[in-house]
């Protein structure tokens, strides 16, 4: 019988989220910092500067009033304060304001000048051109970019449930995380979030076996990544069922409730918790209907951004293939490069992978063999599937 099994897939896919993602940047600088690791804490503000954190913009904007890593200065210190209030924070805004009192009226054209030499470099409107493409298209907001690219499914094999689990009246659900190839085939899956490991090894089984329709971009075909299905492990009265995707006929309250409630935790929480949240809306947002759905519209690119803009490399990562495949690696791919870059940079190694593979390509970004070929080096010390893309590339480059 059917005993509450959305309820369990949904505490199981918040839960394992948390186990999963890295530890966000900014509260790493903020420990270092606390912990009077100022010229640790100044690099690794900086960095997160450079992604229009206003938090982060503000504490080096303290180091300079302060002296901590850096010689204080009154000027800087007003540029970076009065930088981190520009989206309207008032307690920033407020303490760049007082200390432009304390800097005589004949001096102050220097504040200003360090300030607009600031936003030159981190400024919103500069930031947001490399980080953010255009969410508008002539139809409106591009699905695609809102609610992420999926590779059509020409076949998916549904997997075999487990006798003892169906004896024992278990279930549960598995997602699987893979690569479609460029001809439709599907590499390297690997476990995402299982409610019960005796449902693992069928799906991995019934993955291996889905084929897909080739995306094509720029005329060619690519490779899609961080595709994601989930199976559902379900008894019922008389007999079984396994299906690829969640049911269409799940409770709309239950799952509304779900997301105001990870919504509301996402305001208040940590960057953890913002990408948490745009991970469920992303799973399970479509399975509202579209009177409920439009209250989180917009949430899954503002949250994923939010956390990324935290130093979230998961989060980043999501941000960089949403927008790769938009309008055949057109006005967003300049973005998705920058958020790809960020994750790689930050250690992610899938992002490492995809940046190696594209740059080798030259497809979607520049094509650039030599750094294409370092990223699959840098992924492959941690990533298994990148030491195979990595003898692949260099065989080529020989047979080349």
């Amino acid at each position: 019988m059917k005993i509450g099994l959305l309820s369990i897939l949904l505490a199981v896919l918040v839960i394992s989220l948390s186990k999963e993602v890295r530890a966000e940047r900014y509260e790493v600088a903020a420990s270092n910092y606390q912990n009077k690791k100022y010229d640790l804490a100044y690099e690794q503000f900086l960095d997160l500067a450079e992604l229009g954190n206003k938090d982060a913009q503000y504490a080096i904007g303290l180091m300079y009033l302060k002296g901590f890593h850096v010689n204080t200065d009154v000027n800087m210190a007003y540029a970076w304060l009065a930088l981190s209030g520009s989206k309207g924070d008032i307690t920033y805004r407020d303490l760049a304001d007082k200390v432009l009192e304390t800097i005589p009226q004949k001096q102050r054209f220097q504040a200003q000048s360090a300030y607009d030499s600031l936003k030159s470099t981190y400024g919103d409107d500069i930031i947001s051109a490399k980080s953010m493409p255009a969410l508008i298209d002539s139809d409106g907001i591009n699905d695609e970019i809102l609610y992420g690219f999926s590779p059509v499914a020409t076949f998916k094999m549904a997997p075999k449930y487990p006798q003892s689990a169906l004896q024992a009246g278990i279930f549960g659900n598995v997602t699987m995380r893979y690569v479609v190839a460029s001809d439709g085939r599907i590499k390297y899956p690997e476990l995402g979030v299982a409610t019960n490991e005796v449902f693992v090894k069928p799906s991995f089984q019934a993955t291996k076996a889905f084929v897909y329709k080739p995306t094509i971009v720029n005329g060619r075909p690519v490779p899609v990544f961080g595709v994601d299905n989930t199976f559902i492990f379900e008894v019922l009265v008389g007999g079984r069922l396994s299906s690829d995707e969640v049911e269409k006929d799940v409770n709309q309250e239950r799952i509304y409730q779900v997301l105001v409630d990870a919504r509301a935790k996402a305001e208040t929480g940590s960057s953890v918790d913002r990408y948490e949240y745009a991970k469920v809306l992303l799973a399970l947002g479509l399975h509202l209907n579209s009177s409920k759905f439009d209250e989180f519209n917009n949430d899954k690119i503002e949250y994923f951004t939010k956390a990324a803009i935290d130093g979230l490399p998961d989060a980043q990562f999501e941000l960089g293939k949403t927008f790769m495949y938009h309008d055949q690696c057109g006005p967003g791919i300049d973005a998705s490069y920058f958020w790809l870059h960020q994750a790689a940079k930050n250690g992610f190694s899938r992002s490492q992978m995809v940046l190696g593979l594209e740059q080798i390509s030259g497809i979607c970004f520049d094509k650039n063999v030599e750094k294409g070929i370092e990223w699959l080096e840098t992924a492959a010390a941690t990533y298994d599937p990148a030491k195979v893309e990595l003898a692949v590339a260099i065989a080529t480059q020989l047979e080349g």
